[in-house]
């Protein structure tokens, strides 16, 4: 059935975030739009542009003249042009015809590229320019029906994901009861969304029975489970059915990753993916094969059998001087007018950091139709910035330029070396093509960063401003352990909006953490990763072992924080909704952190994991204590040291404690007393003098 044509249309508003300006005597802008996978285009297609152009002509603004011309191309076929023969405002339409629109790029088939190329009619030497502006409510109508979409999970993440203007949510099923393993599969498959999707695809975890009948219409379904979990999925038309005691699929064994992915029976716009396995073992499989994002077929195109995870290889003996070509870096050049990048991952081993000096040494280049002065590029470390890249006529031609890079932005595991540039040509230059601006950075630049064995017996500095850079180290998030409650989907949902962003801000290789429920949370794991606590206090049995070390333990089964320990205290009337983050070093290996995010209740919980997610986006966060209200939120530091379990013979230091404002020394007070006395004497003798010199002169 035809789609009605309000869902035709497709505003550049939906899929670029501002207005498209071409001015000068020549430039070049593109925009991209992709195609839903359930639309199948049927006839031409129609672009729609509303436009304005301002040019100057006898020294004019306005009446006849003539200002250059327009052309509009689609997938690298010309559909038209505009004569820039009047100053104003317009609305132009042009047909793309079915073909055009078919001919995409073979790389990124559902994209159909539009792309202005202003040619002005105005010399270098001239001072008149023309400008035209394509406002954001220009569209492109596609005329289409609704097609279900392709099951083939070679072409994951799709349809789950796609960088198109309309991507419908995702929810991530799991058991009403489900066992450690399952809950692991599911946030293992939240942080492989958040790294495949850079953060845009809109996932939460729910359970069977909590599930909603709008959810389960409007959603893709990703069902994570063993076969018997979900009676419901009997009737979904999967190769390998579930719902029986065990999956049957010939050459399966027992412990393999199942993947299975059908047209939905509740929607047929829509997905039903199946993690599923014989044993808690092979659903880990499958869902870590999952978050890494790229998957193969077994017989069917839209099975696959996951036999084993290789676990990372582990990096030692990094040599301390390293071209961009040993860290896998191709030379890179920028073309944009600006916000483009380029990234220079490098990795420190755990256990190792900085010894003596750190730099770099940039070689690059750039073109000469630069205008120097009012470009440049910046040199980050970690997202903070450590120098400018000077641009001069000089650098045109090969160029080599050393930064400095401090040691403390050096952090173990994955580092980022990213460079930014806005480039900006001089004006009125002619053939003003964005493809005669470049600048490039040479895979002969050196990293020089010599390492040494980290000290050990010492306690590292954890805190809420830790996170979650020390929770990222390793490519496969494999420091890291949530500890969990039974019966809580909110504390469920919760800890995979974390794992969600801990997978966008990280390359993963895949989703290797643990999860355990809090009341069996193995010694191996307590000593060796970071753990992550999520939930109610009263439902977390490990809350009352770690109370002697939290800045604000908890009563027994109470899920309101004792805060006698803080430095101010005040009586608060009970309320709903109370959140608290604590983060401190961990008693079983201080080497390591531990991060409660707790609740009294599902909406204090809520809040905690909301402040959490925002304090990571801000980045600048010291302290080791949050209390969340509805209507404030304290962040503090507290005196408490930390106890250490297991006879750990680890030295504690004394704590940082964040001092109020400092008093004046005692000795002080009587010397500004004595200052003060000295001046105003000063100026009753002053006064009196020239009072006698009045009286002289007036006698």
């Amino acid at each position: 059935t035809k789609v009605p044509d309000a869902t035709e249309m497709v505003t550049f508003a939906q899929v670029r975030a501002s207005e498209i300006v071409l001015q000068g005597t020549s430039a070049v802008k593109n925009i991209s739009v992709v195609v839903p996978s359930t639309w199948q285009l049927q006839d031409a297609a129609t672009l729609t542009l509303d436009m304005s152009v301002f040019f100057t002509s006898q020294g004019t603004t306005s009446g006849a003249g003539f200002g250059g011309v327009l052309f509009v191309s689609v997938n690298d076929q010309q559909i038209g042009l505009i004569n820039l023969d009047k100053v104003g405002d317009q609305v132009v339409k042009f047909a793309i015809p079915l073909d055009v629109l078919s001919a995409t790029n073979p790389i990124a088939k559902d994209r159909i590229n539009i792309n202005f190329k202003l040619s002005g009619a105005f010399g270098c030497d001239s001072v008149q320019q023309t400008n035209v502006v394509i406002r954001s409510n220009s569209s492109v109508q596609l005329p289409h029906v609704l097609v279900s979409p392709k099951t083939d999970l070679a072409l994951f993440p799709a349809p789950i994901f796609q960088p198109t203007f309309d991507i419908p949510a995702a929810s991530i099923i799991v058991p009403d009861n489900p066992s450690a393993a399952e809950l692991q599969a599911a946030l293992a498959m939240m942080a492989g969304f958040g790294f495949i999707t850079d953060g845009r695809l809109s996932v939460a975890i729910t359970t069977a029975s909590r599930l909603s009948q709008q959810e389960r219409a409007e959603n893709h379904l990703i069902m994570i489970g063993k076969s018997a979990a979900f009676s419901q999925l009997m009737n979904v038309p999967f190769p390998a059915k579930l719902g029986g005691a065990r999956i049957a699929l010939a050459g399966m064994a027992d412990d393999d990753g199942v993947l299975q992915m059908v047209v939905s029976p509740w929607n047929p716009l829509r997905v039903v993916l199946s993690v599923s396995a014989n044993s808690d073992a092979g659903i880990i499989k499958a869902s870590q094969a999952l978050s890494n994002g790229n998957l193969r077929s077994y017989v069917q195109p839209n099975v696959a059998l996951v036999s084993n995870i290789q676990p990372g290889t582990v990096v030692q003996n990094v040599a301390a001087d390293r071209t961009f070509i040993e860290l896998g870096y191709a030379p890179n050049t920028i073309t944009e007018r600006s916000g483009s990048d380029i990234l220079i991952p490098f990795y420190i081993p755990v256990g190792e950091m900085p010894s003596g000096s750190a730099s770099v040494k940039l070689l690059y280049s750039h073109s000469a139709m630069i205008n120097t002065e009012q470009s440049g590029a910046s040199l980050f470390l970690n997202d903070e910035p450590v120098g400018g890249i000077p641009f001069s006529q000089e650098s045109t031609h090969l160029t080599t330029t050393e930064f400095s890079l401090p040691q403390g932005l050096v952090r173990p595991g994955t580092n980022y070396l990213r460079i930014a540039a806005d480039l900006t040509r001089f004006a009125g230059c002619i053939n003003n093509d964005s493809s005669e601006l470049w600048f490039t950075v040479w895979p002969e630049s050196q990293l020089h960063l010599a390492l040494t064995k980290s000290i050990g017996n010492v306690i590292q500095p954890f805190n809420l401003k830790s996170v979650p850079a020390v929770l990222i180290t390793e490519p496969d998030l494999s420091t890291v352990a949530f500890g969990l409650a039974k019966s809580d989907p909110v504390g469920w949902q919760s800890a995979g909006e974390l794992a969600y962003v801990l997978g966008q801000r990280s390359n993963i290789q895949y989703a290797g953490f643990v999860v355990a429920y809090a009341d069996d949370i193995p010694q191996q794991v307590r000593e060796q990763q970071y753990l992550v606590l999520v939930g109610r206090p009263s439902q977390l049995p490990i809350i009352a072992e770690l109370n002697q070390s939290l800045p604000a333990p908890f009563d027994a089964q109470s899920d309101y924080a004792n805060e006698h320990l803080m430095r101010i205290q005040y009586r608060v009337a009970p309320q709903a909704g109370v959140g608290y983050l604590q983060a401190i070093p961990s008693p079983w290996n201080p080497q390591r952190g531990v991060l409660a995010v707790l609740g009294s209740d599902e909406q204090g919980l809520r809040r905690a994991m909301s402040v959490l997610l925002d304090l990571i986006k801000r980045s600048r966060t010291d302290g080791n204590l949050v209390i969340a209200t509805e209507s404030q939120v304290i962040i503090t530091n507290s005196m408490r040291p930390v106890v250490l379990m297991n006879n750990a013979n680890v030295p504690v230091p004394e704590p940082v404690v964040t001092q109020q404002a400092s008093r004046w020394p005692i000795w002080l007070w009587p010397t500004i007393a004595g200052t003060v006395l000295f001046i105003l004497a000063l100026i009753v003798l002053v006064f009196r003098g020239k009072i006698r010199q009045f009286r002289t002169k007036s006698e």
